[in-house]
C-alpha cells in the first residue's frame, strides 16, 4: 500500500496517467495477506483498509490504456474527477497504512504518513 500511495503521488506530480506505476497498484501482498489482517482488525478498521484496497483496484481499471493529463488544462485536458479520485485513493492508502501499523510492524511508513499530514496541516 505504501508503494501504491507513492506511485499515485508521483503520477499526480507528473500530471500524467502514463507516469502511473500500475505494478505498484496491484497490491500483490494485500491479496496474499488480507485474510489474516481481516481476522485481527476491528470491524471499523478493516472496513477502512478494505476501502483503500478496493479504491486502488478501481484506479487500475480506470487507468488501463489512458494517456492523458490528470489536471484540467488549456489543451483540453480532463475534468477534475481524475485528480480527485487519485488524491482520495492516496489518502485512503495513507489511512490504511496508519491503521495497519501495529499488526504489520510498518512503523517507518506510518511515521512518514503522520509527518506528511502534520506538515500539510501546519503549512496548507
Amino acid at each position: 500500500m505504501s508503494d501504491a500511495r507513492s506511485a499515485i503521488e508521483f503520477a499526480l506530480g507528473e500530471n500524467s496517467w502514463a507516469s502511473l506505476d500500475r505494478d505498484a497498484l496491484r497490491l500483490e501482498a494485500w491479496h496474499r495477506n488480507s485474510a489474516s489482517f481481516g481476522e485481527s482488525l476491528a470491524a471499523q478498521t478493516w472496513t477502512a483498509v478494505q476501502y483503500a484496497a478496493k479504491s486502488t483496484s478501481q484506479i487500475l481499471s480506470v487507468s488501463d490504456g489512458v494517456d492523458r493529463r490528470l489536471y484540467p488544462n488549456a489543451d483540453g485536458g480532463p475534468h477534475n474527477a481524475d485528480r480527485t479520485e487519485l488524491e482520495s485513493t492516496a489518502e485512503a492508502l495513507e489511512t490504511a497504512l496508519l491503521l495497519l501499523e501495529r499488526p504489520s510492524g510498518w512503523s517507518d511508513r506510518a511515521e512518514y504518513v503522520r509527518l506528511k499530514r502534520e506538515l500539510e496541516q501546519k503549512y496548507p
